[in-house]
């Protein structure tokens, strides 16, 4: 079996492990349940072959699992979006993007972005809107040379917008409001046709 969907259900308890085992399994969407406790750390096993996880409108709870360095394979593209996450983006969890193309992890409960998420070479999507994210805008931004959506709304971000922002010549989609930043527009930004950008 390659492809799982049970997508809104009523499907309730922990995501039994054994799911994670199936050899051949590549995408899974079990969205818009009422499934809870962790992030299943099984997601990250290199045993398994999946590329697409949707997780989105659950009740997972607790904090994103610290990854062993052993890890190899991370799914290319992963929702989490809308559930009860809490604490911290850790930094082993940002050395596995460096294969990922979407991440969401957007209307949860993380407070602390505590990777700057370098070396991701194919991620195009990153949204982590509507959380509890403070502190500045992360210094390295602009090494996400391939990013085309940037979400970083709705959060507690402060300080100056980052002119790292004006390296990233992919970017299409830009939300950094409903924040607390200040300073200068980067030129690039104000010149630019035919993108969005909510500042």
């Amino acid at each position: 079996m390659k492809t799982l969907a049970l997508s809104n259900n009523v499907l309730k308890g922990q995501i039994s492990s054994w799911l994670w085992n199936l050899p051949m399994l590549e995408e899974t969407d079990l969205s818009h349940n009422q499934l809870e406790g962790p992030v299943p750390p099984q997601l990250y096993n290199s045993s398994t072959s999946l590329k697409e996880v949707e997780l989105r409108g659950n009740q997972l709870n607790d904090s994103l699992p610290n990854l062993s360095s052993t890890v190899v394979v991370f799914p290319s593209e992963l929702d989490l979006s809308i559930n009860n996450i809490n604490g911290s983006v850790p930094q082993e969890f940002c050395r596995m993007l460096h294969a990922s193309n979407f991440l969401s992890l957007t209307s949860n409960k993380l407070e602390i972005l505590a990777c700057v998420c370098e070396q991701t070479e194919h991620l195009e999507v990153l949204d982590l809107s509507d959380n509890l994210l403070s502190g500045k805008l992360p210094s390295h931004l602009g090494d996400f040379s391939f990013i085309k959506v940037l979400n970083l709304a709705h959060n507690k971000f402060h300080g100056q917008i980052q002119m790292e922002l004006e390296k990233l010549k992919k970017l299409q989609v830009l939300h950094i409001n409903s924040n607390k930043l200040s300073g200068i527009i980067p030129e690039s930004l104000q010149n630019c046709k035919n993108k969005k950008f909510w500042i």
